[in-house]
């Protein structure tokens, strides 16, 4: 017999794999057209960091810095099929684009502000440091991606983002967000 699950339960984190280690790139010298665009599957870009300077503290220094964050969206949003525009507009209406990474009055923390359990359940180590941390951008950006694909961001969008966060009116925010992105859907 075929189990059902409701739209807006996300499928055990064991069922979606984890992705492999992520290294991101982007040039200093690159620059972000007016609307910002995927590059698509295989396009690189790169960066220069100076390795362990990302998460220094309580703030990246890629809090706010579109430039060095397009890249983890896209690679996120690649990996497991969620429009870019929909992470990083999540990673907006959650963190400021890493401005405020919590805890929030519910408790959630980090860049794409995670509650605790569903760090716990869905959090993974995409830089291969061997700590899966809610403030390093590319783990929350990533684990973000994870979660909205096992909740089902490929077959019904809106409800991934309302398993992310139960209310429609935040689906709306982050929708109407990630079309002034360019997201078309």
């Amino acid at each position: 017999m075929l189990a059902i699950r409701p739209a807006h339960q996300p499928l055990p984190a064991a069922s979606i794999p984890p992705p492999p280690q992520v290294a991101i790139a982007v040039s200093q010298r690159a620059t972000l057209p007016a609307r910002a665009s995927s590059s698509g599957p295989g396009a690189t870009l790169t960066m220069h960091i100076v390795p362990g300077s990302l998460t220094t503290g309580f703030q990246s220094l890629l809090a706010g810095d579109w430039l060095r964050l397009l890249p983890i969206w896209t690679t996120a949003g690649a990996t497991y099929g969620v429009p870019w525009q929909v992470l990083a507009a999540i990673n907006r209406v959650e963190s400021n684009d890493g401005l405020n990474l919590g805890p929030s009055s519910a408790g959630a923390v980090g860049w794409m502000q995670f509650m605790p359990a569903t760090w716990r359940a869905y959090g993974v180590d995409a830089t291969g440091d061997g700590n899966a941390n809610p403030n390093d951008p590319r783990d929350a950006i990533i684990s973000a991606a994870r979660y909205l694909a096992a909740s089902g961001a490929q077959s019904d969008l809106p409800h991934a983002i309302y398993a992310y966060n139960h209310a429609w009116w935040y689906v709306d925010d982050v929708l109407s967000l990630a079309r002034s992105y360019g997201y078309r859907g």
